[in-house]
């Protein structure tokens, strides 16, 4: 209706002289004629349909429900090309009346018209903010208008004005609707507005800070996630990110029970753009919380401070020691010595770790210090305490970094393995690791070997042998 009016208004501005509309003490005055109270609203409508509008004037006495009847009509056709730094209601009817003139009374100031009107709060400016109109037209933006008029008010009154709690209120309204409404792209630019205020008091931030825990419930997450997949929705991510790490928690805790690609995807944009809230999910007390923030934090490649993955090396669950071994390995190896790794691995049961420490171990540089050739010697003992659980991979790097420590103790347990052990892969190990010692007692050892009854690890050794004195590897 409203639409059909001022598009026959358009019309008609375009064939006729000027005509006044005045609102006076509750009432509407048309070319000096007053009109009937209680019909305001239908009144103007047939004056739009078959007038022509130059000048509204707003006389000092206004009614506020005669001015939010107005703020009604004109801002359904309000757009985002209103200008912040005039009065709202100037904003509105510019945008919605090309070439009509709005006229406020000197004793009036303008600059307050939307905190001071009582009546705006709860009834005509709330309902002409949401309306049908606005709400099937997705270019309009008045709530973003009004919040920065809001803004611009705010910052202009004293601190110990009234006004100040009633425009909170307001934003805390408009923000909610748009979360509703689900656009979160301008809940996001409402919430930049109220973030940016100047002379916030203790309580307005306050105030502010209670309003975005509205949003930080599993409930409102889970339903957000539903209606707005971040593949469909990107503004989902910046605004679950604006709530603060609460909100990451708990989507944490929401991937335990029912995890989602969805869900995945949003906790992976969230942690490249604030790794602090998967940081400190690190310190809870449920394992698989620490372990889903710890993969979400690996695979965005995030700096961890090596105190925190230190912590987790002896967390119950195999996967957040995995973890957080290969994340030292890779961000603080310093932090990890080969006594270290020697300690972690006579303690562990779990295979894939085992096999990431041996792999280590067998690449480390040869110990050049008594202590340092002791840590090697241990993994003697390591095998043969673990025999039974001990996989051929883990012994092949397991006899390759007994050979680090290049002791006799070493040589002699190598030549025991090529003569006894069962398998032909750990027998051919055993002569490789020999091999890589290269030292006199190695070389004696392996020439034995090589003239000995076993056939086979006697062709591997001179193989070997053949090899170190080429100089190339065994």
């Amino acid at each position: 209706m409203v639409a059909d009016c001022l598009a026959q208004l358009r019309q008609i501005l375009d064939e006729h002289g000027g005509v006044w509309l005045r609102f006076d003490r509750g009432s509407l005055d048309f070319c000096g004629v007053r009109l009937s109270d209680g019909n305001d609203t239908r009144e103007l409508r047939k004056l739009l349909q078959r007038g022509q509008l130059r000048c509204l004037h707003l006389d000092a006495t206004i009614d506020d429900r005669d001015l939010g009847t107005l703020l009604q009509l004109l801002g359904t056709f309000a757009s985002k090309a209103l200008w912040r730094d005039a009065p709202l209601w100037h904003r509105l009817g510019d945008a919605a009346l090309p070439g009509v003139r709005f006229v406020g009374s000197a004793d009036r100031d303008p600059r307050h018209t939307l905190l001071a009107s009582a009546s705006l709060e709860e009834d005509a400016l709330w309902e002409g903010c949401w309306n049908e109109e606005i709400q099937r037209e997705s270019e309009r933006e008045l709530a973003l208008d009004l919040t920065h008029a809001l803004a611009a008010d705010l910052a202009d009154l004293p601190q110990a004005s009234p006004f100040r709690e009633r425009a909170l209120v307001m934003f805390k309204r408009i923000l909610q609707r748009l979360v509703g409404l689900g656009r979160l792209s301008a809940a996001l630019s409402v919430m930049d507005t109220v973030g940016s205020l100047p002379f916030l008091t203790t309580m307005e931030q306050r105030q502010i800070l209670e309003c975005l825990a509205a949003f930080r419930t599993d409930t409102f997450l889970r339903q957000l996630l539903s209606d707005h997949p971040p593949a469909t929705n990107p503004a989902v991510v910046p605004f679950v990110t604006r709530l603060g790490p609460l909100a990451t928690a708990l989507l944490l805790e929401e991937t335990l029970q029912s995890a989602s690609p969805a869900l995945d995807d949003l906790l992976d944009s969230l942690v490249k753009q604030d790794p602090s809230p998967f940081l400190a999910a690190l310190e809870s007390q449920q394992a698989k919380i620490r372990e889903r923030a710890l993969e979400h934090l690996a695979d965005a490649g995030s700096a961890i401070p090596a105190p925190t993955l230190e912590g987790l090396l002896d967390a119950p669950a195999a996967g957040l020691r995995l973890r957080a071994i290969t994340l030292l390995l890779d961000q603080h190896r310093e932090r990890l010595p080969d006594e270290r790794l020697c300690e972690l691995l006579e303690g562990e049961e779990s295979q894939a770790i085992r096999l990431i420490l041996l792999r280590r171990l067998a690449v480390s540089p040869r110990p050049t210090t008594a202590p340092l050739v002791q840590v090697f010697g241990r993994l003697i003992d390591w095998l043969a305490a673990h025999r039974a659980s001990v996989t051929p991979p883990q012994r092949r790097l397991a006899l390759t970094a007994i050979a680090r420590s290049g002791t006799a103790k070493s040589v002699d347990y190598l030549v025991q393995q090529t003569r006894t052990h069962e398998f032909c892969e750990t027998r051919s190990a055993a002569v490789r690791a020999l091999a890589s010692i290269k030292n006199a007692a190695a070389i004696e050892a392996l020439q034995a070997l090589a003239s000995g009854r076993d056939e086979e690890v006697a062709a591997m050794s001179q193989e070997a042998l053949d090899a170190v004195g080429t100089g190339q590897p065994a």
